[in-house]
């Protein structure tokens, strides 16, 4: 088995059988990862280092970092810095890796050594519709000099380590605590006018295994972090932001008058929860940046 010079992070919360599932995939990748830091946020640490302990080798070492607090940025930060090397992929504990998104992801890195790199994420399961979190583009898309916040999807990037770390990492405040972070960091990204790519070369699949009423939980969650994600913008100052908040107010309108003509359950569109819950998020985003400006303000 070859390897090359990148480190996998897989961030996780101790959902065991998928990530064995994960870790599994990644490990039939030719060639494949240096290492697979395992960013561990589960009650129970024993059985991730005890999983982690029976897939590692002499060539490929599957470790374990334990992050006793709460919330995907800061495990994301805690794996960027524990990486060895300079390339960082990452992918998710509930996704399945392709054989060659190693290899795909690694090329690409060494193309574009200053850019954030994304992939496709096509749904596992029978149903499409209930998997979120997915992209099927199959057309490359260089997204440098605009601004967009979707460009990046978290379970499937490539980050450039250093440089990621030195822009500050991802945003650990408790409104990103399970997502959106993601948007915020891609954002901010393109803001400050660095690389952002869609390669379709690198490829997931986001397995199918939530119930219809926590798909319906999820998308209501989604919304409210979106509101906060645009919030933080707002309140310093960022009107560049407004127009995204427009267009999702726009997606949601769409999306109700699709539901009703076509009967669709609340599960199969995630838009359905933003005209409710994206005002929430925004009222709560907004509480929130002025409680952080003005705890560092003292």
């Amino acid at each position: 088995m070859s390897t090359v010079a990148v480190s996998v992070v897989v961030p996780t919360i101790g959902r065991l059988q998928l990530l064995e599932a994960c870790l599994r995939s990644l490990l039939d990748c030719e060639p494949g990862p240096a290492e697979i830091v395992i960013a561990d946020q589960s009650s129970d640490g024993c059985r991730v280092a005890a999983l982690a302990a029976t897939l590692s080798d002499l060539v490929r070492v599957v470790r374990v970092v334990r992050q006793p607090g709460r919330g995907i940025a800061r495990n994301m930060n805690v794996g960027l810095r524990e990486a060895k090397h300079e390339i960082v992929l990452v992918t998710h504990d509930d996704c399945r890796v392709e054989p060659s998104w190693v290899d795909h992801c690694h090329r690409l890195a060494l193309a574009h050594p200053d850019a954030l790199l994304s992939g496709r994420v096509l749904p596992g399961g029978d149903d499409p519709s209930a998997v979120p979190s997915t992209r099927t583009d199959t057309i490359a898309h260089d997204f440098t000099g605009s601004l967009e916040s979707g460009a990046l999807y978290a379970n499937n990037m490539v980050l450039p380590r250093a440089a990621t770390i030195r822009f500050g990492g991802f945003d650990e405040r408790a409104g990103f605590e399970t997502s959106a972070e993601d948007r915020d960091f891609c954002y901010r990204w393109l803001r400050a006018g660095r690389a952002v790519r869609f390669e379709p070369e690198m490829v997931v699949t986001h397995d199918d295994w939530r119930r219809p009423d926590q798909l319906v939980d999820l998308y209501r969650h989604y919304a409210r972090t979106a509101g906060r994600f645009y919030a933080k913008h707002l309140y310093h100052g960022d009107l560049r932001i407004a127009p995204f908040v427009v267009r999702d107010f726009w997606y949601g309108a769409r999306a109700w008058a699709g539901r009703v003509r076509h009967r669709r359950p609340l599960w199969a569109d995630e838009r359905l929860a933003l005209p409710l819950h994206l005002p929430i998020g925004l009222v709560e985003g907004l509480v929130e940046s002025r409680r952080l400006g003005r705890k560092a303000g003292q």
